[in-house]
């Protein structure tokens, strides 16, 4: 077996004859449910020329023992996937890979089709047409993943390339990093698959990979792991430098901001003030709540797709304002202006409630001629009452904004090397620069020693020359922990000697025999 893509929990798998997971057993050319003689004899599941024996628990019956799995070599069965209640379903999710490890397929059966979206999100490899033939026999028609009732000739055909249809919808959606959208869309409608969602955030933000594509906003968008983790990070954010004015922005339907036409028109007011060097500027936007310049190539920031509107609901308010009183603005700025748009009175109103008097353009239009005009006139007059600030203090506090937010209490081990360039060019000798991909900074081989010890995850390599990436073929071991996508070492000999994006987990790293490991960006 071999991982090619993954989203959330969920992997795309090439295995035996050159099928791909999730599939879906009795559907597919080349894998199949064989019958049970007995009741006693185990099922087998052939997939391509390999026949893989089921647990010995027969499948329907119902184990109430936690994790709910039922184990084999090959094969980790979860039973009545689409009928138990949320909490039990998310308790096989939390569990199974831990219990069974990576090289066993997972198998959900008698799954209905419009479950099977969330399922391979969460972890499911295999599926079967079971449900379908009781439906089939009933006389439903599968549209969509939903059944309709209707009468028509060749059913079980019809309803047999339905599901093929549907199997291979999912897989391009995870193939495109887009599946947990089209997980959103069958669950908006769905009040079951809508609570297990919910209350897999959780799990989803330990565990899951990271998205690799732009994050589509609606309803569930406010509880997406990485919106959660981006703003949990937030906490502790720092500005580039003391006593700053503040100045509130509204976000660009083009993503990054900086490149957007609107900010191409703030930025070519703002830049010819004098001492705009101690200007902060900060995005408002949802579903993030607030996203300072420094910090708007980092994923989801870098990565979303919301209509611009200048509406916000009322989940969406309460979204903001807790992200607001994070800032600790009384502490680390001398004045506050919002430019925000339509969104600027609530935001006054939330800061005055905070005891904070905030200086409001009451601009509808922020990017018209009007409303730059205005927006020069007050940051100028903001301006003149701070002191200054050198291009160099500020790239070494815009990199150290980025450090903190990137590592933590350990980025002050980096931040005592020379920064040079500006945002959103900037680089620390001998560290690593920003990356557009990462968001922060793209470590060389010397910054990760400075922090593999604390930080950064590290897969150990067998002895050979490091040439291209790393396979799983050639993991030993690994050390820390990390999410699928994160930045990690590659230490060969007791020497860094590669630094890259994390195609596995730990835990995959050193169970799976093949398949990429690690995405290699910078060797020694």
């Amino acid at each position: 077996m071999e991982k090619i893509a993954y989203e959330g929990l969920g992997r795309l798998m090439v295995i035996d004859g050159g099928l791909k997971t999730p599939l879906i057993l009795n559907c597919e050319e080349g894998a199949t449910l064989l019958p049970m003689e007995s009741i006693e004899k185990r099922c087998l599941i052939k997939i391509g020329g390999e026949e893989y024996e089921a647990p010995d628990l027969p499948l329907g019956v119902d184990s109430e023992t936690a994790p709910y799995l039922s184990v084999s070599e090959k094969i980790a069965v979860i039973d009545y996937a689409s009928f138990r209640r949320p909490e039990k379903i998310l308790n096989v999710i939390e569990n199974a890979r831990n219990e069974v490890g990576y090289n066993r397929l997972v198998y959900a059966h008698s799954v209905e089709p419009i479950d099977m979206p969330l399922l391979a999100y969460l972890g499911v490899d295999i599926f079967d047409n079971l449900a379908l033939s009781f439906r089939t026999a009933a006389g439903f028609v599968l549209e969509e993943g939903e059944w309709v009732k209707e009468k028509r000739k060749n059913l079980e055909k019809i309803n047999q390339e339905a599901l093929l249809r549907w199997i291979k919808r999912i897989r391009r959606y995870l193939t495109e990093g887009r599946l947990r959208e089209m997980v959103e869309k069958t669950s908006l409608h769905n009040p079951r698959n809508a609570e297990i969602l919910r209350k897999a955030t959780q799990i989803l933000e330990r565990t899951g990979g990271e998205p690799k594509n732009e994050i589509k906003a609606n309803s569930f968008t406010l509880k997406h792991p990485s919106i959660l983790k981006f703003q949990k990070e937030m906490m502790n954010f720092v500005p580039p430098a003391e006593g700053m004015v503040l100045l509130l922005l509204p976000c660009s339907a083009k993503k990054p901001y900086h490149w957007s036409k609107s900010h191409k028109r703030f930025r070519s007011v703002l830049s010819k003030i004098p001492n705009h060097l101690m200007l902060h500027q900060v995005i408002v936007t949802s579903p993030l709540g607030i996203v300072p310049r420094e910090l708007e190539l980092f994923p989801p920031a870098a990565h979303y797709d919301i209509a611009v509107t200048g509406e916000w609901d009322e989940d969406e308010k309460k979204m903001l304002k807790k992200q607001i009183e994070k800032m600790n603005i009384k502490e680390n700025y001398s004045s506050v202006i919002i430019h925000a748009g339509e969104i600027s009175e609530f935001i006054e109103q939330t800061l005055n409630e905070m005891g904070i008097k905030a200086q409001n353009t009451g601009m509808k239009k922020p990017a018209s001629e009007e409303g730059l005009k205005i927006l020069k006139e007050m940051v100028e007059k903001n301006l003149e009452k701070v002191e200054r600030l050198t291009s160099k203090e500020r790239s070494k506090g815009e990199a150290r904004c980025i450090a903190k937010f990137q590592f933590g209490e350990h980025a002050d081990k980096i931040m005592k090397n020379k920064v040079n360039g500006k945002w959103p060019k900037l680089s620390i000798e001998n560290v690593g620069s920003v990356s557009t991909r990462l968001g922060g900074f793209a470590l060389n081989c010397k910054g990760a020693e400075m922090l593999t010890t604390d930080c950064i995850g590290i897969v150990k390599g067998a002895d050979f020359e490091l040439k291209g990436d790393m396979f799983a073929a050639g993991v030993m071991g690994t050390e820390g922990n990390w999410k699928v996508g994160e930045q990690v070492a590659i230490e060969q000999k007791g020497e860094i000697t590669g630094v890259g994006i994390a195609f596995m987990n730990p835990k995959e790293c050193v169970e799976m025999e093949n398949g990429l490991a690690v995405e290699v960006r910078n060797r020694a």
